[in-house]
């Protein structure tokens, strides 16, 4: 399975993400800042930069995605 989880780095998103990852599945996601669950995240997943406050962060971020 692959998923795209927005806001990655959120402390639900962020166990989901192990959870998902340990079942197999192939993740990529976003994060607002750089913090303690970017770190955990780092190795797990690809991760990109995205505002969700601003339109031209999510247009970035979809590009990349």
């Amino acid at each position: 399975m692959k998923a795209i989880v927005v806001s990655a780095t959120s402390d639900i998103a962020t166990e989901m993400c192990a959870h998902w990852k340990n079942k197999g599945w192939t993740l990529s996601g976003t994060y607002f800042s750089k913090g303690p669950n970017y770190t955990k995240l780092m190795g797990l997943m690809e991760l990109f930069p995205c505002d969700l406050f601003s339109k031209d962060s999510i247009d970035e971020a979809a590009k990349l995605l």
